[in-house]
Order: C-alpha cells, then structure tokens, then sequence
C-alpha cells in the first residue's frame, strides 16, 4: 500500500506491511503488523518507527534517517540504512539494524557511549569523534576527521584495527 493510505490507520496481524512510495513520512504508531517494508526506500524519513516492530529494507533502497529516529530499532534487509547526525544522539543504541549496508555520518563533535553495531561510522572532516576502546574495538570507523579513543587501558586487548579515519589518537 502507499505511505498515504497507511500512515494514521490501524494494521494489524502476524504478516508483512509493504509501501510501495517513498515511506518518508510514514507515521507506524497505529501499525502493528510483525513487519514494515519500506519497498521504495525513503528520502529522508521523518515520520515515526516504533520500537517492538521489525522494518526491513529490500535490495536496492535505501533508508536514510537519523540516530534518533532509529535508535533501538530492528531493522534489517538486504538494502542500505544511511544514518545521519551520529552526532547528536551520542548515546544512540544501533546494534539491532543489520541490513546489508548500514553507514552512521559524524558530522560534528561527539563524545559517543552508544552501541555502533554492523554501521560503518563516517566522521567528517575537522570533527572529533571520541569513545572509549571498549566501544569501538572491532569497529570500522573512518573518514576526514579524527577519532579520539579513550581508555584504553581499561581494554588492553581492544582491537582497533578498523579505525582507519585522518587522525586517530588512543
């Protein structure tokens, strides 16, 4: 069905919810269905996920939304989840989105203490992402910027191998 005709109604049962345009607006509070299918992909999502519900995104879209937006939500698929504004949701939990590609954009400081799961974190250039190595060890962090990563020593087996940004300092 269309974003249109879904958003504000009542959907219920165990099967899958498709929109077939572009679902950025799409408001899922009324939506109760196991899953919600964003079949075109979205521009720039603002309408409402709720938590408890999978989405999904099929081949070839993408979902692009911020941090806040998708934070503690499932989200899974063989398409690409584009995450802006890392930064200003630094405790943004993103280890339950598992599609195919999942990228996080940094653009300004951030002291972040979330969970990056499957994202590739992207910080921009002159931007400072600082964590701690518990949090960022096994991650792949890059970009024009710098990461910062702090206590290490309270993980001396962090492995930071995927952190590959201009400017990294531990």
């Amino acid at each position: 069905t269309t974003r249109a005709k879904a958003t504000g109604e009542i959907i219920a049962g165990a099967g899958t919810l498709s929109i077939s345009d572009d679902g950025s607006a799409l408001d899922c509070t009324n939506i109760t269905v196991s899953t919600v299918s964003f079949a075109a992909g979205t521009s720039n999502f603002t309408g409402t996920l709720v938590n408890g519900r999978s989405y999904d995104i099929p081949s070839g879209q993408t979902f692009t939304a911020t941090a806040a937006e998708v934070t503690t939500m499932t989200i899974a698929g063989d398409g690409t989840v584009a995450i802006t504004a890392l930064n200003a949701t630094a405790a943004a939990n993103l280890g339950n989105i598992t599609a195919n590609s999942v990228t996080a954009a940094v653009s300004d400081n951030v002291t972040f203490t979330g969970t990056i799961g499957s994202a590739v974190v992207t910080v921009a250039s002159g931007k400072t992402f600082t964590s701690t190595a518990a949090i960022v060890t096994t991650e792949t962090i890059n970009g024009l910027g710098t990461v910062a990563i702090t206590a290490l020593d309270a993980t001396a087996a962090a492995n930071l191998t995927n952190i590959t940004a201009s400017s990294v300092t531990a």
